[in-house]
């Protein structure tokens, strides 16, 4: 006969309780809840930006996010904060042909209006401005004003944004308003991690079900993008294919979401960047940034699309936030309905 000592035992099973948990392991453990963001225009934010982020023409379609509780920077004069591009540029082709380049670019300027937190912009003219965008000597993206002005209004473009318990959630709206039909328009949302790159160069993909570091991907590049699973045809009609990765055929997401997480000092941090409209999405680890576009498709002379897309911040791990994705999504789904 055996005895157990009950006080070992319990020391025991006390040491893996202790050893699991931060793994989030047990299937009764609390969700963890999003962190409490704030959205601003970057030109109505009331702290200055980091230069890097100011002094561009594009700058207005720059929307800040903050994280409460999580707002202490390692550079100095500003606060932690990420940033999205509503949207940093779209794309299509006109009549079935590309324009040259193959790209409207961003679309400026922007008038933002807020009410109740939710931040509007509406009908800023789309031209193409293909070759009218260039960076100065400083690294400053300008538009040549004057010539853009000469160029004709094909559509318009309008955004907006607002924040609520589940995440941030936003919208891109494209409308045709010349005589000719768009093919195949896409638009890229970029959701910039340089003022906190912890959560910018460890990002994840959903590839077969399970979370993938998007750097294990064989033959990927530092700045690609992926398919999602039931977008495979038209990520291969779009400009997206030729810069995914040095091999064939890019391997499809599961879900179109794309994660990024690491600790903060001691804690866990993590964002989500996901659209169920989204073409395509990657990284770009050079700023560091999380991206997707989102695909309106074709566009009949005077008609509009809209397409929505949603981040999450959490002090979590990737392991439990994949445990509450489904349920977070759908609340996600929910909210594009306002």
């Amino acid at each position: 006969m055996h005895f157990v000592d009950e006080s070992m035992t319990a020391s025991y099973v006390s040491m893996l309780v202790c050893l699991l948990a931060p793994a989030g392991l047990f299937a009764g453990e609390p969700a963890v809840s999003p962190c409490i963001c704030q959205v601003v225009p970057l030109s109505e934010a009331d702290f200055q930006a980091h230069p890097k982020h100011r002094g561009s023409d594009s700058d207005s379609l720059k929307v800040l996010v903050t994280a409460k509780g999580w707002e202490r920077s390692r550079h100095p004069g500003t606060r932690r904060y990420w940033y999205l591009f509503l949207p940093e540029g779209i794309r299509g082709n006109e009549n079935g042909k590309w324009f040259e380049g193959e790209d409207w670019r961003p679309q400026v300027p922007q008038t933002w209006r807020e009410k109740d937190g939710y931040w509007r912009y509406e009908g800023t003219p789309l031209r193409n401005l293909w070759g009218l965008w260039k960076y100065n000597t400083d690294g400053k993206h300008l538009l040549d004003q004057e010539k853009a002005r000469q160029r004709p209004v094909i559509g318009s473009q309008s955004a907006g944004i607002f924040a609520d318990e589940t995440g941030v959630h936003y919208y891109v709206r494209i409308k045709n308003t010349s005589k000719l039909r768009w093919a195949d328009v896409h638009g890229n949302v970029c959701f910039n991690s340089f003022l906190s790159p912890e959560t910018g160069h460890r990002p994840y993909v959903n590839i077969g079900g399970a979370w993938k570091p998007y750097q294990e991907i064989a033959g990927i590049r530092q700045h690609a993008y992926l398919p999602p699973e039931d977008k495979e045809q038209q990520f291969c009609r779009s400009r997206l294919k030729g810069k995914w990765a040095d091999i064939g055929v890019p391997p499809s997401l599961s879900a179109p979401a794309i994660v990024a997480w690491n600790f903060v000092g001691e804690e866990p941090l993590l964002t989500c960047h996901y659209s169920r409209d989204a073409v395509g999405l990657g990284a770009n680890q050079d700023w560091p940034c999380t991206d997707l576009y989102m695909w309106f498709g074709d566009l009949e002379p005077g008609q509009q699309k809209v397409c929505w897309g949603h981040v999450v911040i959490m002090p979590t791990r990737l392991s439990d936030f994949a445990r509450q994705f489904d349920s977070l999504r759908k609340k996600w789904h929910e909210r594009e309905r306002q």
